[in-house]
């Protein structure tokens, strides 16, 4: 269950990081749409 535990913390600050870029991504789409 260790290794759940903390991939699980791993993939939280993964997509913590990603989420800023992808919605910074999102955002430029959606203004030059």
């Amino acid at each position: 269950m260790a290794n759940v535990v903390g991939f699980g913390i791993a993939a939280l600050v993964v997509g913590s990081l990603a989420s800023d870029d992808l919605l910074r991504a999102v955002f430029r789409i959606l203004d030059s749409s």
